[in-house]
């Protein structure tokens, strides 16, 4: 018969489950935007860290920290109960009045790493471990952002991932 200490003790496991996940979490999005920086050669100043508003309906958003100040990796990385995906916003300056913004959602299923990019994105199973396998996920972002700005348009800022491709 379960009793106070079992209810306690499984809500415990539970958390520690739950941080031990978000620890791998923060490092498997570290290492993408490490990726970046080292493999694509974003400069490390023209990335800025996007924070999800909570939203899941229409006005679900990625925003900027106040003005004067950034998110930590960790500050600006957000579960969503809904779809059991980690979210974190990334938008690179490519100009004073041109940048890509994107976000990246990552999971665990199976002992693995899902990640992918946008909320509809296609999942795809990641090798952390793998720098190749790291190399080529952020070569791919890159190559998206390329495609996406190959488009003529009017706007100068573009964003991929937010919304079904």
């Amino acid at each position: 018969m379960a009793n106070y200490n079992d209810m306690r003790n499984a809500a415990l496991k539970s958390q520690q489950q739950f941080n031990s996940m978000q620890e791998r979490v923060y490092s498997c999005f570290a290492k993408i935007v490490r990726g970046l920086i080292t493999y694509s050669q974003v400069p490390q100043d023209a990335i800025t860290l996007l924070k999800w508003n909570g939203s899941t309906s229409d006005e679900r958003d990625y925003c900027p920290a106040e003005p004067g100040k950034m998110f930590t990796l960790p500050g600006a990385t957000i579960f969503d109960d809904s779809d059991g995906y980690w979210h974190l916003g990334l938008c690179i300056g490519l100009t004073q009045l041109q940048f890509v913004s994107f976000v990246l959602c990552i999971t665990e299923q199976d002992g693995a790493a899902k990640v992918k990019t946008g909320v509809s994105g296609k999942a795809q199973t990641l090798n952390f471990e793998d720098e190749s396998s790291v190399r080529a996920y952020c070569e791919s972002i890159c190559e998206q952002a390329v495609r996406v700005y190959s488009e003529p348009t009017s706007s100068a800022s573009r964003t991929f991932g937010f919304l079904s491709e």
